[in-house]
């Protein structure tokens, strides 16, 4: 997977932020940043195995993040399109009616990232939007090219809306939403979502990777020193090359950023990071100059990195931004309708109850 060497100018117009990056991360950026800075100049990304940066990014999510006491979580095991698919469902509190539902698709570059390391924020928006969460996993590259992560996703959410009722889920009220690479994720999945009949009510884009072949300016400017580095990247690309090989990233299904006609795709929230490399890759989707009929809300925090909701004091003052639009604000779960496509996915076996 291959970049072009220019790169594109930065996108420009309504809807965009007037500030894009601060001169200096904010405080809490700063103080993780010399922590993480100085690890990894003990030992670079190429020094470990696939399975230890795996191993590593699941421990240092599950350490850094914080895990707020709910009423129950819950896993399940489903048929996904070739295996089974773990979905780990959050509820904030016991109550007989449906609630409004978050689906989250974690992000790690397509090759890293699991249940866990979606935990912190699953529990923290579970609690701050009163709504149930549901993490969702899906086959990783380099082990499988990236239409199966496509297709998995696709096939929890429709197992999701089929088990609405007994998940105690309003489908009227269904957002999903997801950070970097499950941002990217979550534009395919909102997209594709329309052709299948279901009108979500939200997507949320965390610093989504929505442009998988095209560079740009945010890639020099943010190149170290900001946890997602240049240099990282390269080795992402590296690593997951032979997953993409034969497939083509100018389509919109891997770089949604470039899907033409987005008439009917959920109202998309927006968050990007002002030091994060890939910060340019996500206009076009809404709001962007080009007009494409997605409305749309862009927060753009200019002294941050990529990755922040999942380190504790630096994520929740970003994820009551995430909680705040999902509890009624123009495009959230209140006033959405939704209608949904039935299917007929069967869940394997019953759920697991986690403290």
């Amino acid at each position: 997977m291959t970049t072009h060497s220019a790169h594109a100018p930065r996108p420009s117009g309504k809807g965009l932020p007037i500030n894009w990056r601060a001169p200096v991360p904010d405080r809490d950026a700063r103080s993780f940043l010399r922590m993480l800075n100085l690890a990894t100049q003990l030992k670079p990304i190429e020094a470990y195995s696939l399975g230890e940066i795996r191993e590593l990014w699941r421990l240092t999510a599950l350490a850094l993040g914080t895990r707020p006491p709910l009423a129950s979580v819950r896993q399940f095991d489903i048929q996904g399109p070739d295996g089974e698919l773990s979905l780990r469902i959050y509820t904030p509190s016991r109550q007989d009616t449906l609630r409004p539902a978050f689906v989250w698709i974690h992000g790690g570059g397509f090759m890293v990232g699991c249940l866990d390391t979606a935990e912190s924020i699953c529990r923290n928006i579970a609690q701050a939007a009163n709504c149930i969460t549901v993490a969702i996993s899906y086959r990783l590259a380099p082990e499988h090219d990236l239409n199966a992560s496509r297709d998995d996703c696709l096939a929890a959410l429709s197992w999701i809306v089929d088990h609405a009722q007994e998940l105690g889920i309003d489908t009227e009220r269904l957002a999903i939403g997801g950070d970097s690479a499950g941002g990217n994720l979550t534009a395919v999945i909102a997209q594709e979502s329309r052709s299948q009949g279901l009108k979500l009510a939200l997507q949320v884009l965390a610093y989504p990777a929505t442009e998988l072949l095209q560079a740009f300016p945010s890639l020099t400017e943010n190149a170290d020193g900001y946890m997602v580095t240049q240099h990282m990247l390269g080795y992402i690309q590296r690593t997951i090359a032979r997953s993409a090989e034969h497939l083509d990233l100018s389509s919109p299904r891997l770089s949604p950023r470039r899907q033409r006609n987005l008439r009917g795709v959920a109202p998309a929230l927006i968050i990007s990071a002002g030091l994060d490399p890939i910060r340019d890759r996500w206009p076009g989707l809404c709001g962007a100059p080009t007009q494409r009929r997605c409305a749309g809300t862009t927060a753009a925090l200019s002294g941050t990195v990529s990755r922040f909701p999942q380190f504790r004091r630096h994520q929740w003052r970003r994820q009551r931004r995430v909680a705040a639009h999902q509890r009624g604000t123009e495009g959230g779960f209140r006033r959405a309708a939704c209608r949904h496509h039935a299917g007929n996915r069967r869940c394997h076996a019953g759920p697991r109850s986690r403290q």
